[in-house]
């Protein structure tokens, strides 16, 4: 099964050691952390989600699904 521009990736130390610091630093819950870190890793331009709190994160930036509605 083959998808375009769909990659999974695992958490490795790299990723956890970032996800620590943006949850630090932005307040985030530990999923969020590890879900944004490893799109920032991975050189995402950006991520969708539904979670206005990843607004924050100035490193990548975030599409929330409510705003098109």
């Amino acid at each position: 099964l083959s998808l375009p521009n769909f990659s999974i990736w695992a958490p490795d130390e790299q990723i956890c050691d970032y996800a620590a610091q943006i949850r630090s630093e932005y307040g985030l819950k530990t999923p969020d952390a590890i879900h944004l870190a490893t799109a920032i890793a991975a050189g995402a331009k950006a991520i969708v989600g539904n979670d206005r709190r990843w607004k924050r994160v100035q490193e990548i930036e975030v599409i929330v699904l409510d705003e098109f509605v």
